[in-house]
C-alpha cells in the first residue's frame, strides 16, 4: 500500500499543478476580420440594397448612405450584391478575401449595365 501513495503523489502533484497552470490561460477568441461595403450610383449611396456573403447564408441590407459591415472569419468570400438601380434587380457576385484584423472595402456600382461594360 505504501508503493501506491508514493507512485499516486506524483500524479497528484502533476495534476494539481496543470490545473493552477490551466487557470491562467484565458480562452483565445477565433481571429475577426471585417467586410465593409459600399453601394453607390453617381457618387451617391443608396439605401435597402440587398448583400449577401453566400457561403455563410448571412443577409444585410445597406444603411441609408449606401453602407453595410460584415465580421467575418478571414477567409475567401462571395459577396453577392443584388443591384441595378433604375432596372431590373440583377445579383452579381463579388470574390473577396478577408485578413484577420483588418477591414476589406467593397465598392459596388449599383448598375448591372455598367458593370458589364467594364
Amino acid at each position: 500500500m505504501e508503493l501506491r501513495i508514493r507512485n499516486a503523489a506524483p500524479i497528484a502533484c502533476a495534476l494539481v499543478l496543470a490545473t493552477i497552470l490551466g487557470c491562467d490561460t484565458a480562452p483565445t477568441a477565433p481571429p475577426v476580420s471585417t467586410l465593409a461595403v459600399y453601394v453607390h450610383w453617381n457618387g451617391t449611396g443608396l439605401p435597402d440594397r440587398r448583400l449577401d456573403i453566400v457561403e455563410l447564408g448571412v443577409t444585410q441590407t445597406t444603411d441609408a448612405g449606401g453602407r453595410a459591415t460584415f465580421t467575418l472569419r478571414p477567409g475567401h468570400w462571395t459577396l453577392r450584391a443584388y443591384v441595378n438601380h433604375g432596372g431590373p434587380v440583377g445579383a452579381i457576385d463579388l470574390a473577396v478575401t478577408t485578413r484577420a484584423g483588418e477591414t476589406s472595402q467593397v465598392d459596388v456600382v449599383d448598375c448591372v449595365p455598367c458593370l458589364a461594360a467594364s
